[in-house]
């Protein structure tokens, strides 16, 4: 992400004591105050996942999560953009839970979420999570051999289109 220096002064910088989420919680607070954000379907830079000297590898994802969502919800509320927050809260804590169910040990942390956030989540939503929470080891499991039979048919979808190339021929 590209922020103007004014920008990122007027938003309050990264917080000092957050291990994890630094770079949503600086953009959520850059949003709420100009909303009107620019996008570049171009990837731009390379993001490891699992990097054993990251800093968030330490710490406790919910209650991270839980602590970051809940202070957005007060900070919305107060700039007047909670109406239009609690949609991305709402895919952004699927979007923790469903990562958290390839880990049997996260049932906790994700039944933790569901209790901090009841609202923002539908009940068939959270009726599901529920229940695959029961049984965390067959929920990682059934997760994990998912996840390799997408990945072997090419059934998941990308994030963004495949740049059209810029020099391409219409005539054959």
């Amino acid at each position: 992400m590209l922020i103007r220096r004014d920008l990122l002064e007027e938003a309050g910088g990264f917080p000092v004591d957050q291990r994890r989420f630094e770079d949503l919680d600086l953009w959520l607070k850059i949003a709420y105050r100009h909303p009107q954000v620019g996008f570049l379907s171009t990837p731009l830079a390379i993001y490891h996942l699992e990097a054993g000297e990251h800093i968030s590898v330490e710490c406790e994802g919910a209650k991270t999560a839980v602590d970051l969502i809940g202070r957005h919800l007060k900070l919305a509320a107060e700039l007047g953009r909670l109406e239009a927050f609690r949609p991305l809260a709402a895919v952004q804590l699927k979007r923790w839970m469903r990562g958290m169910l390839f880990d049997r040990r996260q049932a906790g942390q994700i039944r933790r979420i569901l209790e901090e956030f009841p609202d923002l989540l539908a009940f068939r939503v959270r009726c599901s999570y529920y229940l695959l929470t029961i049984f965390p080891s067959v929920t990682s499991v059934g997760c994990h051999t998912l996840s390799k039979i997408v990945r072997l048919f090419g059934l998941r979808r990308r994030a963004i289109r495949k740049p059209v190339p810029q020099n391409h021929n219409l005539r054959k």
